[in-house]
């Protein structure tokens, strides 16, 4: 086992205090010989270990041919433990909880509502251990989702706490990463999370662990294998791209899951109990009343100008030849993509009316901020077949 604090590992291998006030000078010699060779003993097995765990996770990351990894994500860790805390996860989030009891199931996207159905939150969850589940929640709203979870625990014996000083979350695309979307594979002290894959620089994975243990081995990696460590743009151009958007400050509690196509990302079981606003978003669902969904565009970086481009610019369908322009929609999120196929372009999460989607013309074309403004480009997002003909 690794320990994270080093005086708590020296005061395992230090003899306890005694009083030698009455002892001779040998004694005393002795004393401080046998804490010394204590702590030589402490210093070669805890730098032996770290060793061995740090070269186990370089070797199964270059098995898995790492391709590049992000050690600054805008992601925070919550800690939900106690005999109940399973019971508890299910009564709270819009996914069924109980699926992480299957053996090929162990992390689910799912969202956190408050009783009106919108989303405070999209979170993933994480079996991480028999009794211990770990929240991956964006960092600005970790606290948040903190202190509404803590609401909730009354008699549940149910610990949650914020658990960034021990852990921390990274994110690694590799070539191919043997294990199921949805499961883990556990590499020594972390955990690596199959997640969707990424057109441009492959599989991704979340890598889970020890804090000090994970950043150790992104030394060694950067300095070793000379992989890139790219920054948290790249990690977000790439969850766009897996038709992925996550909650901030600016948008908790202004969106149902459906409007953010999480239902389409299984992020939504329509077959579990009750939790806060789970009958608005059943209702939605099953009377199919879902009216706004995400889609993906881009727009050149040089057709824009980035001081006025921001969440909530509205988005214009055109018709020339009609000579029509209406308002179907508006910027949820930006992302300035860096990966080298779609260089210069930014990357704009926009939710809008199914019906306009629907009905768009080959003469139709997506404009930004205005009837001239810049023309978008759209992407078909996975979560779509056929582009919009799945969109109920």
């Amino acid at each position: 086992m690794v320990l994270s604090n080093i005086g708590e590992c020296i005061h395992q291998y230090t003899i306890p205090t005694v009083d030698t006030s009455n002892e001779t000078i040998i004694k005393k010699y002795l004393i401080k010989k046998r804490n010394v060779m204590y702590l030589i003993r402490f210093m070669y097995d805890y730098i032996n270990t770290y060793t061995y765990l740090i070269f186990e996770i370089m070797n199964k990351l270059f098995q898995y041919k790492l391709t590049a990894f992000c050690a600054k994500m805008d992601f925070s860790l919550l800690s939900v433990t106690g005999e109940d805390s399973e019971t508890f996860l299910q009564n709270q989030f819009t996914n069924d909880i109980l699926e992480l009891k299957n053996e090929s199931i162990d992390h689910v996207l799912s969202g956190y509502c408050n009783p009106k159905g919108r989303l405070i939150a999209i979170v993933r969850i994480l079996r991480f251990k028999k009794s211990q589940y770990l929240l991956i929640v964006p960092s600005e709203l970790a606290l948040l989702v903190l202190s509404r979870l803590k609401i909730f625990i009354l008699r549940s014996k149910v610990k949650i706490e914020l658990a960034d000083e021990n852990y921390i979350v990274t994110g690694v695309w590799c070539e191919k990463i043997n294990i199921p979307i949805g499961s883990k594979e556990n590499i020594e002290e972390l955990v690596l999370l199959k997640d969707t894959d990424c057109p441009v620089l492959g599989e991704r994975g979340w890598l889970i662990g020890e804090k000090n243990l994970i950043l150790k081995s992104i030394n060694n990696i950067k300095e070793k294998l000379l992989i890139s460590d790219l920054n948290s743009n790249y990690w977000k151009s790439s969850e766009f791209f897996s038709s992925r958007f996550w909650i901030d400050k600016t948008s908790t509690e202004n969106f149902t899951p459906q409007s953010v196509n999480l239902d389409l990302i299984n992020g939504v079981s329509f077959n579990k109990g009750c939790y806060p606003g789970q009958e608005i978003v059943a209702r939605t669902h099953y009377l199919g009343k879902v009216k706004k969904r995400l889609i993906l565009a881009s727009v050149n970086e040089e057709k824009i100008d980035k001081t006025q481009l921001k969440k909530d610019t509205p988005i214009f369908k055109n018709n020339s030849k009609e000579n029509t322009s209406a308002k179907i929609g508006f910027v949820v999120d930006i992302s300035y993509c860096q990966f080298e196929k779609n260089l210069n372009q930014v990357l704009l999460m926009i939710q809008c009316q199914i019906n306009e989607l629907k009905n768009l013309k080959d003469s139709d074309t997506l404009s930004l901020k205005e009837k001239n403004g810049p023309e978008l480009a759209l992407y078909a997002l996975p979560c779509f077949s056929n582009e919009f003909n799945e969109i109920k």
